[in-house]
């Protein structure tokens, strides 16, 4: 299977893409979250604490510069964590817009 072909279908850890601005961007399809979280029992409660998330690229603790659609979108809707409050792009490695390298 080619890397366009992999791209297209999802399979893949990372991808370098050429944005539409012309720059060369890492795009990761796999993240390590870390969240906090305070649960109480007497008024049960189960808060996220937003401030302590912590996202990594793949399996490190390095910050990726972007990640998938599909890897935001799901983030968000399992965790309600928007990539993007913490200054990491979403790009679509399949747009039109962008290359793949």
């Amino acid at each position: 299977m080619q890397q366009q072909e992999r791209v297209e279908n999802g399979l893949y850890d990372s991808v370098t893409v050429r944005d539409e601005d012309g720059d060369e961007v890492r795009v990761y399809n796999w993240l390590s979250v870390k969240t906090e979280a305070e649960v109480r029992g007497s008024n049960p409660v189960f808060q996220q604490i937003d401030d302590a998330v912590k996202i990594g690229a793949g399996d490190s603790w390095t910050e990726p510069d972007a990640v998938s659609e599909r890897v935001a979108k799901e983030l968000q809707e399992a965790r309600g964590i928007d990539v993007r409050d913490h200054d990491i792009r979403v790009i679509d490695p399949t747009a039109e817009e962008v290359d793949v390298l």
